[in-house]
């Protein structure tokens, strides 16, 4: 407490020495120089300087009293005044109408607590004994603190070079309008001096404060919309905040454990664990990130990546240590169990010599919480839901990496092309359906994971790796089914500029893991690493994301309601968007100006911003086109993994409508009005006249069932046959489709697909044959070096992927009507469109593939 007119009074003075009194108590001891008191009347109009010059500073053995003689009736509020590195103090106001009180022997009326936040790090194995949450300092981010309802405090978290938590004041007055919510401008620089804690008032006049203040942690400083729809909203706060909770603790009194896990609740930091500051993009990559907390020797990572080499030299020598490898990794208490990031960084390690700068000693430190423990500061815990989607993700994109990464290791093996041809027609129980009969051979064949063949598949490592994506889906499903965890991500999707890219980048990186299988991600491997029901619930928990009237908070974030994009062109109020609701103008505008990346707050738009300004990174003449290019395959990858579900679940009659496509539609035309804008989807039968079918016909280029006269002429590639040749049959061993017309039965009627009952219950994309999302159709359809073209000109991924699922509902359209019609009557014109529609979905898949390399 720092008051230069304020007198020094005896510890032991007592209620003796006193008339009537104002006493404020401040828990803890050795506060810092930074706050002082304003008395002001009732009004708040006139301050009492005369009064606060009479302030009395009296430290007891753990707070300290401030006492001003008071009038018996006297009613002023008092103001905390919290010193700036510029400009005016910063002011927040404290208690109303408090009067005269009498000197306590224990907790003093008017209580104020210095808080220290904290947060929660969730254990989802824990070790026998230990609780499944682990404390730990909140990251480098802002404080947000609410009183009543109306944000009262902003305060930015840093990290001082001592090695403890600073947190400094945002002059939140300088953006305030009166009566109205909210505030003016989206950053907001932190300008109060450092100090160790937050004050927070906790008593007035023997009346607990607790229920008035609501308190968050936020990576990123929120905008101005999220703001104002927060102090608008009380549920949303309800559900972003956390609610102060008591009783106050004692200092030296060591928390239970049950008050460890309860968001908002109030704890000494008596007996806590010694903590070092968060390394928060090292804490993603590790299982246990509280263990790096924990040490403050800073050899953690560095121990626990010279195990994941151990192990990989191990599973590389030879059959006696990879057994013993695997057995080790299959301990409970593994300590690389789960490390899916540690053991990548020793493969590429292997691979590459380099070691990597990540898992490199840390260096010692000292508690970040000494201090305010010596002190006799309050803990406070705030949730950090955001830090526990982001560790998940990355441990399951790390799992990706790793199963890629064993398979390029494997490729070094000096038998590996005999061990891949014995795996897929030797060790197979049967082949094309029938009973495989190089299958006897397999039994002279040692078939175990440290037989020659496995060693040199290095099988082991592949299902372990399979073993730790499985393992990451399952944390991230877990995770984000709660609409909880889904609603902090509105803190980014309410960012403004190119920071708005942020949300999108989590979410795409949420879909990649979903919207897999752990199963099925090596081809090379058999053995089932999770059942079908975790797998299915990941992907279930996908679809219900993205499906048309989904009530999960991301769907509205993402995917433009059809409201939204008609009136688009009207600003909505700050607190109707600030839930993190999809903006259709900002989403369009990413890509349109250069990042202002001085000022972003998004590590995605830093990164997509540094590969624009290196012209060799993408051969586009621009940094905007760079940037443009960027943006828009990020943007695009949240389709692609939305589609590749779609397409993995076709058997489970996940058609073409829009259920699912709808959405995605709309982000497109969100993205691109100009060249989407115009595109529907539409019932079969009930294209309107002057439209198209995307990628189906077109007389402008010569486009029938999906193939034009360059089509009919293609080469392939590695063979230089033209086209396909073949027959396709139906169950029964009628003929379905051949690409020879005399074994065709021309006598037969054609039937229209588009006045067939199944048209009607049939979607497709259309749009009208003059809109611009034709002509570049067009474009790309007309040209036979299309590889080429796609390097000159952005065609977005929705366009390939709209020409498929057309293609796609068109074959199924056609294979109905067979179904119904019968082989014997169908025509010559039907059946021919049958191989056509096959042979175009085949080229439409080639092409799609270059776009998603």
């Amino acid at each position: 407490m720092s008051e230069n007119n304020s007198n020094q009074v005896a510890g032991n003075c007592g209620p003796a020495c006193e008339g009537e009194s104002l006493i404020i108590e401040v828990t803890g001891k050795e506060h810092p120089e930074g706050h002082s008191f304003r008395i002001f009347d009732e009004t708040n109009y006139e301050q009492q300087e005369w009064l606060e010059r009479q302030l009395e500073v009296d430290p007891l053995d753990n707070s300290v009293l401030h006492v001003w003689p008071w009038q018996r009736g006297l009613s002023h509020n008092l103001w905390l005044d919290i010193s700036a590195e510029e400009g005016a103090a910063i002011r927040v106001p404290l208690f109303e109408s408090v009067t005269s009180t009498k000197r306590e022997m224990e907790k003093q009326q008017n209580r104020i607590l210095p808080l220290v936040p904290l947060t929660l790090i969730h254990d989802p194995e824990p070790e026998p004994g230990q609780p499944k949450e682990q404390l730990v300092p909140v990251r480098p981010g802002f404080i947000y603190v609410f009183r009543n309802g109306r944000l009262w405090r902003e305060l930015e978290v840093q990290y001082a070079d001592s090695g403890v938590m600073e947190f400094r004041d945002v002059r939140l007055t300088d953006y305030r309008q009166d009566g109205r919510k909210g505030v003016t401008e989206d950053r907001r620089p932190a300008l109060g001096k450092a100090q160790p804690a937050i004050w927070i008032p906790v008593s007035e006049m023997s009346r607990s404060l607790l229920s008035e203040f609501e308190m968050a942690f936020s990576e990123v400083q929120w905008s101005a919309q999220r703001i104002a729809y927060l102090e608008a909203s009380h549920s949303a706060r309800k559900e972003r905040c956390q609610s102060l909770k008591g009783p106050e603790p004692l200092p030296e009194v060591a928390p239970q454990p049950e008050d460890r896990k309860k968001p908002g609740c109030l704890m000494s930091l008596f007996k806590l664990p010694e903590m070092r500051l968060r390394e928060p993009y090292l804490e993603q990559n590790l299982s246990r990130p509280w263990k790096s907390v924990y040490d403050l020797k800073g050899q953690y990572s560095r121990n626990l990546y010279a195990q994941a080499k151990e192990e990989a030299e191990a599973f590389a020598a030879n059959k006696e240590s990879a057994s013993s490898a695997w057995e080790n990794a299959g301990y409970r208490d593994s300590a690389l169990k789960g490390s899916a990031s540690v053991r990548l960084a020793a493969l590429e390690s292997q691979l590459s010599g380099d070691e990597g700068e990540l898992w490199q000693a840390l260096g010692e430190t000292g508690d970040s919480l000494a201090e305010s423990r010596d002190a006799g500061y309050t803990g406070v815990i705030l949730q950090d839901h955001l830090f526990c989607v982001r560790h998940h993700v990355s441990l399951a994109l790390s799992a990706q990496s790793l199963i890629e990464t064993v398979a390029q290791l494997a490729q070094k093996s000096k038998h590996i092309d005999s061990a891949y041809l014995v795996q897929s027609v030797i060790l197979p129980e049967k082949l094309g359906g029938k009973k495989n009969p190089l299958n006897e051979f397999a039994r002279h064949l040692d078939t175990t994971y440290f037989g020659p063949l496995h060693m040199s598949l290095r099988s082991a490592q592949r299902r372990i790796a399979r073993e730790e994506l499985a393992r990451a889906q399952k944390l991230v499903a877990d995770t984000i089914k709660s609409k909880e965890y889904q609603s902090v991500l509105a803190d980014l999707f309410t960012l403004k500029k190119e920071d708005y890219i942020e949300g999108f980048a989590v979410c795409s990186n949420i879909f990649q893991v979903l919207c897999q299988n752990p199963n099925d991600w090596d081809p090379e491997s058999e053995r089932a690493v999770t059942n079908e029901e975790q797998v299915r619930d990941a992907n279930d928990l996908l679809l219900k994301i993205i499906e048309e009237g989904s009530d999960q908070p991301l769907h509205a974030m993402i995917f433009p309601s059809d409201e939204l994009l008609k009136s688009r062109a009207e600003t909505p109020a700050p607190e109707e968007c600030g839930d993190g609701r999809c903006r259709p103008n900002d989403l369009q505008g990413i890509s349109e100006s250069l990042p202002e990346i001085e000022n972003s707050q998004s590590l995605t738009a830093v990164a997509l911003a540094a590969v624009a300004k290196d012209e060799k990174s993408l051969d586009l003449v621009t940094e905007l086109k760079r940037w443009s290019a960027a943006v828009n395959t990020l943007l695009d990858s949240l389709q692609k993994h939305s589609q590749a579900l779609l397409n993995k679940l076709k058997s489970r009659s996940y058609s073409i409508s829009a259920k699912f496509y709808g959405p995605l539609l709309r982000m497109a035309k969100a993205r691109d009005p100009d060249l989407f804008g115009t595109v529907e989807l539409v019932a079969r039968n009930a294209v309107p006249q002057g439209w198209l079918m995307i990628g189906i016909s077109d007389p402008e280029i010569g486009l029938k069932y999906g193939l034009t006269e360059a089509d009919h002429e293609y080469r392939h590639k590695a063979n230089l046959h033209k086209r396909l040749y073949g027959e396709l049959y139906d169950e029964e061993g009628n003929l379905l489709a051949t690409t020879s017309k005399s074994r065709l039965d021309l006598s037969a009627d054609d039937v229209d697909p588009g006045t067939s009952r199944h048209a009607r219950e049939m979607q497709v994309f259309a749009a009208p044959a003059d809109s611009e999302v034709i002509e570049t159709h067009r474009q790309l359809r007309s040209t036979t070096k299309w590889e080429r073209f796609l390097d000159h000109a952005r065609i977005p991924y929705l366009v390939f992927a709209i020409e498929t699922l057309n293609l796609t509902s068109e074959l199924r359209l056609q294979s109905q009507i067979t179904n119904d019609k019968g082989f014997a009557r169908m025509g010559a014109g039907a059946l021919s469109a049958l191989a056509d529609l096959t042979f175009a979905g085949s080229l439409a898949a080639e092409r799609i593939s270059v776009v998603v390399q």
